[in-house]
């Protein structure tokens, strides 16, 4: 998507390298202090998300609504503003709406739908098709065989394991097929990698089993973890993995299925 779109990115290196610790920064889908989020050098002055919302001293703006994408806020603002995206902010906008809400399976609100309607007038069409279709890399298969092989099923729960590094979509979207199995309601997927463990999970009983407090809950003394009640990120630093001990696929279970709870009886 990236690459189609054209958009520019920068390695959070690169920009510690770069920024002062006057610069202001807006994070997006994002907020600081709720967790899953890595501490730049600059000053968070603003937040526009559609978790919920943290309360953060210095903030001199926050807009944060109950949406099934941070896309359909931005794609908001352009129309209170009386602007039609191009046609590849369009496509951009549009696609992150499909993916946040699994193609409007979770987390829809009627802002989604209007927003979807709009978008779909003014994005490129084409590109679209080739962004829904060319999903995954060819590397991307042996992190799915890695995951297949290591799933382990606890009542309800799912979790698995990758030994290398994935990309954080990559392990988002094996979350996502992971929880496709029926007999799974709650997924929990990790990554070891150079800067530490990335997890993904997701619940389809977001009553019984909040993600976002699931990986909240059991990260909380190694790393930090936050999202939606439906579906989360997390992160233990490669600073903390040596307090889980000897064991530390074991000590990262127990936790888990401690926070998880009744679901896996």
């Amino acid at each position: 998507m990236t690459g189609l779109c054209g958009i520019e990115l920068h390695s959070f290196n690169e920009l510690q390298d770069i920024m002062q610790e006057s610069d202001p920064i807006i994070c997006v889908d994002s907020q600081k202090g709720a967790g899953n989020i890595q501490d730049l050098k600059g000053d968070e002055i603003a937040c526009i998300d559609h978790h919920r919302f943290v309360e953060v001293e210095g903030l001199v703006f926050h807009d944060v609504r109950t949406l099934g994408s941070c896309a359909t806020l931005i794609s908001i603002y352009y129309d209170e503003l009386g602007v039609t995206p191009d046609p590849v902010t369009a496509t951009a906008l549009l696609f992150g709406l499909k993916m946040d809400t699994l193609n409007f399976t979770r987390g829809v609100q009627d802002e989604d739908i209007v927003v979807f309607r709009r978008l779909m007038n003014c994005c490129d069409r084409q590109l679209l098709s080739v962004l829904e279709h060319d999903t995954m890399e060819f590397k991307d298969l042996r992190a799915y065989g890695s995951a297949i092989r290591n799933i382990e099923l606890y009542g309800r729960v799912g979790i698995a394991m990758i030994p290398f590094s994935c990309p954080d979509a990559v392990i988002a979207t094996i979350s996502d097929f992971m929880l496709s199995l029926d007999a799974v309601m709650v997924a929990v997927i990790y990554s070891k990698r150079e800067d530490g463990i990335k997890f993904s999970a997701r619940s389809e009983i977001p009553e019984e089993v909040n993600a976002a407090i699931l990986l909240h809950d059991a990260l909380k003394d190694y790393g930090d973890g936050g999202g939606h009640s439906f579906m989360a990120g997390g992160m233990i630093p490669s600073a903390n993995i040596g307090k889980l001990g000897d064991d530390p696929d074991g000590t990262i279970r127990d936790l888990l299925l401690a926070s998880a709870g009744t679901a896996t009886e």
